[in-house]
């Protein structure tokens, strides 16, 4: 498994409300809005 830097992620989002894909766990997707 990789590892994902939240800190990254949520600094590359500049909208409220706009779901985005960090990546997949148990063959789920992992979302933030």
């Amino acid at each position: 498994m990789k590892a994902v830097n939240l800190a990254e992620k949520f600094s590359l989002i500049n909208e409220h409300w706009s779901p985005r894909l960090l990546g997949e766990l148990n063959n789920q997707a992992v979302k933030i809005a």
